[in-house]
C-alpha cells in the first residue's frame, strides 16, 4: 500500500502515461530545447582592473579601521622579569612527579588494611589477601559449592 505522500507522483505518473499514448508518434509534450551556446567573448580587461582595485582598496581600508578601533593591538610588549604569579589552582610544575605521588598514595591505599567503617564493623583488606581468603574459604552461597 503506497503511502498519502506518493499518492500525487502516482497519480501524475499514470497520467502522463496516458497522455503518451494519444500523442503522435515521435512527438513530445515538451518544448523543444534552443540550441546549446557559448560565451563569444572573455570579461574586459578595464572591469577586471576596476574590480582588483576596489577589492584592494577594501582589504586596505578594513585594515585601517581595525588599527583605528584597536589602537593598541599591534604595540610590541616584553615581559618583564620574573614572571608574574598566579592566583591558584595553578597548573602543576612537575606532572610526572605529581603522578608518581598520586601513583604511591594509591598503591598504599591498595596494600594497606584500615577500618572503613569502625562502627559498621567494615575493613579494608589488600586484594592479594582477599584473593587468599577467597581461595581458602570460598564464597558463601556460590552455585557449584
Amino acid at each position: 500500500m503506497p503511502s498519502l505522500r506518493a499518492l500525487p507522483l502516482i497519480i501524475l505518473g499514470t497520467l502522463a502515461a496516458g497522455l503518451s499514448r494519444l500523442l503522435p508518434a515521435g512527438s513530445s509534450i515538451e518544448a523543444p530545447l534552443p540550441p546549446a551556446a557559448h560565451e563569444t567573448t572573455d570579461v574586459g580587461f578595464r572591469p577586471m582592473l576596476i574590480t582588483g582595485i576596489l577589492l584592494l582598496l577594501g582589504v586596505v581600508g578594513m585594515m585601517g579601521l581595525a588599527l583605528w578601533m584597536y589602537p593598541n593591538s599591534v604595540r610590541d610588549q616584553a615581559l618583564q622579569q620574573p614572571l608574574p604569579t598566579f592566583p591558584l589552582p595553578q597548573l602543576q610544575p612537575a606532572p610526572p612527579v605529581d603522578m608518581a605521588a598520586f601513583h604511591a598514595r594509591q598503591l598504599q591505599q591498595l596494600n594497606t588494611a584500615y577500618w572503613t567503617e569502625k562502627t559498621v564493623g567494615r575493613l579494608h583488606i589488600p586484594v592479594h589477601r582477599a584473593m587468599e581468603d577467597v581461595a581458602r574459604q570460598g564464597i558463601p552461597d556460590w552455585p557449584g559449592r
